[in-house]
């Protein structure tokens, strides 16, 4: 890694594009935004290593050196305005997703250290936790968690909560089927099983295009709910987004047939594949 920002983001205005659309930019402005749900993740993709004898290799002194970093960072961004999952580019405020990938962060870390592992730790990791708990309740209305504090439009990046073992089902249920609601992509009153990430104006107007990784979330946490015939017909719908070779793109218009934006999307593939897995029998079933 070079350990510097790529070049700024450059409109071509005269440059001719793909159907159209305009206008074609390179590079990209996110390596200027500030995303506070990182630290979380990174302490989730890491958490294995805890837990999966296959990795006692991995277990140094180094990782807990970094994950006693990553828990300061969590908690520092707990509550603080940032560009959030979608990199939004004006506007930063105060994200749920933000906070809740705080929570989850430091929830794992927990577990961690109650296993027996993980070295000295400055942190009260479970006053850490409670206070980003307390942070995401401030984004709930309706019975639903919304996109923060000052913003309570929905957002499909929430329907991860159940996945991301947030310990109120009764939350993490009335949230995920908000967002079946809303912001889901309908031809007139029919369910296409696609989703908007949201209905909200960002820097670029309303979206129009489904985001297809939201389909395969919401199809994940709905079987996870013992929701699985709703989760399935869900995956059955959007397995029509793919190309004639099996390819998904970022974005997908249903009226058109149409794939929009980063292609070969792989976001969008990991999302099938742990929907696929959400949905099917348990091997005990089928052997």
């Amino acid at each position: 890694m070079c350990q510097s920002l790529p070049l700024p983001e450059t409109e071509h205005a005269n440059w001719a594009s793909y159907q159209g659309g305009v206008p074609v930019r390179s590079h990209n402005q996110a390596a200027e935004h500030v995303q506070n749900d990182a630290y979380g993740e990174m302490i989730l993709t890491v958490t294995p290593i805890f837990f999966d004898e296959r990795y006692v290799d991995l277990r140094t002194k180094d990782l807990d050196t970094l994950l006693a970093y990553l828990a300061k960072l969590c908690v520092r961004s707990i509550g603080q305005p940032d560009a959030g999952l979608w990199e939004i580019r004006n506007g930063w405020q105060e994200h749920s997703f933000t906070n809740l990938m705080c929570r989850a962060g430091l929830e794992r870390l927990e577990r961690i250290k109650q296993a027996g592992h993980l070295g000295p730790i400055s942190l009260d990791l479970t006053s850490a936790r409670i206070h980003a708990a307390d942070a995401i309740l401030r984004g709930v209305q309706g019975g639903a968690l919304r996109n923060g504090p000052t913003d309570f439009s929905n957002d499909a990046g929430l329907s991860q909560l159940p996945i991301l073992g947030y310990p109120n089902r009764e939350l993490c249920e009335s949230t995920v089927l908000h967002i079946t609601r809303e912001p889901a992509l309908r031809r007139g009153s029919e369910d296409t099983g696609f989703f908007y990430r949201y209905v909200r104006e960002d820097d670029f107007g309303k979206p129009e295009a489904a985001f297809v990784i939201c389909s395969f979330w919401i199809a994940q946490e709905l079987a996870r709910l013992g929701r699985t015939p709703e989760a399935r017909a869900i995956l059955d719908q959007v397995l029509l987004a793919a190309n004639h070779v099996g390819l998904f793109s970022e974005h997908f218009i249903p009226a058109t047939n149409s794939q929009w934006g980063n292609f070969p999307q792989a976001y969008s593939h990991v999302g099938l594949i742990n929907a696929a897995f959400a949905v099917s029998p348990p091997w005990s079933d089928v052997l």
